[in-house]
């Protein structure tokens, strides 16, 4: 049983759409299913790290560009979409650690109020697993970049097919102000 009151996760989830305009429909749909489904916010735990979950969500919410991401994680492999939102959608007694990814949300007191501590993931780190968090960071990274990338290009297509020229220019010097590797790298994907 989770030791955050299903008050405070609510509050929690209802003040991210509050703050955020969270762009993904992934994201959105899976929050919305956790108000709308009490026994459902009984079973998740917002963690800092969702490493070693049985199950595990990670949405990263970026204000600054609209373009949010998330990732479903079991034992440690990155599964499809439609395999994760099938899995809270038949999983009734699951747990689901969800990690929240949004610049600063650690100075906010409401996020304070529901994390908890990833009972599956260990306490000591040695060598080995800090060199594993720094790659699982870099490839995280590649594909957030990836994703930011094709947004930004589905949006452009968008503008000329509108025939926007002033989001058209705003949108390809957003492109071109990002570096040349993460474009390279979203060509030749991983």
């Amino acid at each position: 049983m989770s030791s955050v009151p299903k008050e405070n996760k609510k509050r929690f989830i209802q003040w991210l759409f509050a703050r955020y305009n969270i762009q993904s429909q992934e994201a959105s749909w899976v929050l919305n299913r956790l108000l709308r489904h009490e026994d459902m916010l009984e079973r998740v735990r917002f963690v800092n790290d969702i490493r070693e979950t049985p199950f595990g969500i990670s949405i990263t919410i970026d204000p600054g560009t609209n373009s949010d991401s998330i990732l479903f994680v079991k034992r440690n492999m990155i599964c499809p979409t439609d395999q994760g939102m099938e899995t809270i959608r038949s999983s009734m007694n699951l747990i689901i650690y969800m990690h929240v990814n949004v610049n600063s949300l650690l100075r906010h007191s409401i996020f304070l109020s529901v994390i908890e501590d990833n009972p599956h993931f260990p306490k000591k780190t040695s060598y080995n697993s800090l060199k594993y968090e720094k790659e699982v960071d870099e490839f995280l990274e590649k594909v957030l970049a990836q994703r930011k990338i094709n947004t930004i290009r589905q949006r452009i297509d968008a503008s000329l097919d509108k025939g926007d020229k002033e989001a058209f220019f705003k949108l390809t010097k957003e492109l071109k102000s990002l570096s040349p590797n993460q474009i390279t790298q979203e060509r030749n994907p991983l």
